[in-house]
């Protein structure tokens, strides 16, 4: 859990600090994809530090990028 919160307060003001300079400049789409991001890198990190175990995701992004090549699964 000491992982999480020394995590967690880096990319605070590291997060703040950079969404105030997008945010200036008023580009909404960069914000928004920014802080989706960062929610869901802290979302992991907390998933991590609790001892959370989550399925492997390597078996769908596979299938996802056969799908979008239209490669032959050998």
């Amino acid at each position: 859990m000491i992982y999480f919160l020394f995590f967690s307060i880096i990319i605070f003001f590291y997060v703040i600090n950079d969404l105030i300079e997008i945010f200036k400049v008023n580009t909404r789409l960069v914000f928004w994809v920014f802080v989706s991001f960062s929610v869901l890198v802290c979302f992991g990190a907390l998933l991590v530090a609790s001892d959370i175990i989550t399925p492997s995701v390597s078996k769908y992004l596979k299938e996802l990028v056969v799908t979008i090549w239209n490669l032959s699964e050998n």
